[in-house]
């Protein structure tokens, strides 16, 4: 690629993070994105000069992307500047992290880096959590959390069951299957659609998934009737799976008392505590994560890291690597021209994730991580909580919507309840699915910010998420109150209706 190029790509990645920028794509950048695109492979083909103009002049311009600071859909973050340069980074070496080989690169070294840092941001231990790897996303961690999960607890169970010591050869659903096992449950409390995802991916069965929220729009168990149940489970040898969310999607609110949780899996020795953590692990009040087995966090959120990149984090290496090793045969490294001779404690990344085969994406979050800081990242949640929750008291006091954030403690004439970065709301006259859908369409049409609708506890409503760095950043010189893009936002809520 020649340097004209790179140029030309890194002006177009600075335009798109303006915050005049329109959020989403217009009618006639859609119709020539939608009428330019290649649809079959050329005889011939077109040339660097030629891809590069349809890429820029036609691909891009139809996209809508989470650049800008009201970019407000599905939780995404941005891209940080040193990220996005880390990003390019990786595209340019285009490396494999799959093996640990730490005298022939140091990208293993770099992934190990930026997941303690992570840990560390989070308030994770990182004694505790010694075992962790670098996913695609929340989706595939959670997969690793439930595989994990339904090995130990089904292990646990039979062991009980049939009275095997722990020198006996124990049950192992990642190389025995779980037929003929024990029946395996996942209880929960309105978690996110990922969860049945890998519950069918691992075996237990969407079936096996019980929401035993404490109410419709509840993200807490009702600890006594949980206990109940899981008494009863334990008496049935059936394994437990607890799954808790720090930062439900909707809400973003969070499951109560984990250390509570924590005490009923340790009581019954049948379950494993699983967290969501995807956004809301670095939360000023994401509680205690500390308490979980196994924890999911996505670093394309709120760390404002490019897709695709999620973390996985547990206790137990040597659980991790045995759901992970590829190989026919647990007593065995694997194939050998992947295996690694390093004894520094740093485990090869196919041995411990989904993937054989693995961009770096780890790069742009380490140097995300190393450019901003504590400090800096710190200041970017500050920034987005507070701009939410402006927006949600804006909401909260006019008589034209409702502010569903913790139900019925934010519907208008209520006192005002703070909430995290997810402001939840409805029109209080486009109530059913069409009118909802009209308004979503409506706000987006508008092309200066972009929100995306959902369903929460029966009812269709709005889900608008703080998730960019660039958001509550832009006030002006420091005596001015006004921040522009909560301006922008307000007029168009009031536009639209």
């Amino acid at each position: 690629m020649e340097t004209r190029h790179v140029t030309l790509v890194a002006d177009l990645a600075a335009a798109r993070t303006l915050g005049s920028q329109r959020v989403r794509p217009t009618g006639d950048d859609m119709r020539r994105a939608t009428e330019g695109i290649v649809t079959h492979l050329p005889a011939t083909g077109l040339g660097l000069d030629a891809t590069f103009a349809q890429l820029v002049g036609v691909v891009a311009p139809g996209i809508v992307g989470a650049t800008g600071p009201r970019y407000f859909g599905f939780v995404t973050g941005g891209v940080t500047p040193a990220a996005q340069l880390a990003d390019f980074v990786v595209a340019a070496v285009d490396a494999n992290v799959q093996v640990h080989l730490p005298l022939d690169s140091v990208a293993t070294r770099v992934e190990a880096a930026a997941l303690e840092m992570a840990a560390s941001l989070s308030g994770l231990d990182t004694a505790v959590f010694a075992a962790r790897t670098v996913t695609t996303g929340a989706t595939a961690s959670n997969v690793l959390g439930l595989a994990c999960a339904r090995d130990a607890a089904t292990a646990k169970v039979l062991r009980l069951d049939r009275g095997l010591d722990s020198n006996s050869r124990h049950f192992c659903a990642a190389d025995d299957g779980l037929f003929g096992a024990c029946r395996v449950v996942v209880l929960h409390a309105h978690a996110h659609a990922s969860i049945a995802k890998a519950a069918s991916l691992v075996g237990i069965g969407r079936k096996n998934c019980f929401n035993l929220a404490e109410s419709p729009a509840s993200v807490d168990f009702d600890l006594v009737k949980l206990d109940s149940l899981m008494a009863k489970l334990a008496a049935e040898k059936t394994a437990v799976i607890l799954v808790a969310s720090c930062g439900e999607v909707n809400t973003g609110n969070f499951t109560a008392d984990l250390p509570a949780l924590r005490a009923l899996c340790n009581k019954y020795g049948n379950a494993w505590l699983h967290v969501d953590a995807a956004f809301g692990a670095f939360a000023p009040n994401s509680g205690n994560l500390n308490s979980a087995d196994s924890l999911t966090i996505d670093a394309h959120k709120w760390l404002n890291v490019p897709y695709d990149c999620g973390l996985f984090y547990t206790r137990s290496l040597e659980l991790l690597q045995q759901v992970c090793s590829p190989s026919f045969d647990l007593s065995s490294t694997g194939p050998a021209y992947l295996s690694s001779s390093s004894s520094d404690g740093i485990p090869s990344p196919l041995t411990v994730g989904i993937e054989n085969s693995r961009r770096f994406r780890a790069l742009p979050l380490y140097a995300s991580l190393i450019c901003l800081g504590r400090e800096g990242y710190e200041d970017i949640f500050a920034r987005n909580i507070a701009f939410a929750n402006r927006i949600a008291k804006w909401i909260h006091d006019s008589p034209h919507y409702d502010l569903l954030n913790h139900a019925g403690d934010n519907i208008n004439g209520a006192t005002y309840k703070p909430i995290a970065n997810i402001v939840l709301f409805g029109s209080r006259t486009a109530t059913d699915d069409v009118g909802n859908s009209q308004l979503v369409s409506k706000i987006n049409d508008t092309g200066l910010m972009y929100v995306t609708g959902t369903k929460w506890a029966g009812r269709p409503c709005i889900r608008l998420a703080v998730s960019n760095w660039q958001t509550g950043k832009n006030k002006g010189n420091a005596t001015d109150i006004h921040d522009p893009d909560f301006d922008i936002v307000i007029n168009v809520l009031i536009q639209v209706l």
